[in-house]
């Protein structure tokens, strides 16, 4: 997958794609996941003009296919097990 232009083509409405921008805002990440909307309305100021935070973006790669078993019965949320700790008294 390469970089597509923000000024040249947008994601799908709704799509979720990797944003890059070219300013620190994330530190020295870079990038975030974002969609159409975030493209056209985040914006930032250098000097006195506003200029779009995101430049190019691409599609998400595909999910990872599950190799192994999930652990739901395992992995509870703290909720459930206070709930589960009060119930045994």
């Amino acid at each position: 997958m390469e970089w597509i232009d923000a000024e040249i083509a947008l994601p799908n409405e709704c799509e979720r794609v990797l944003l890059f921008t070219p300013y620190s805002i994330f530190g020295e990440d870079h990038s975030c996941v974002g969609n159409r909307e975030s493209i056209k309305t985040c914006t930032t100021r250098i000097g006195k003009k506003e200029t779009p935070v995101f430049t190019h973006w691409m599609p998400l790669p595909p999910k990872p296919t599950v190799l192994r078993p999930l652990l739901q019965n395992t992995i509870q949320s703290p909720h459930k097990q206070e709930k589960e700790s009060h119930n045994e008294r």
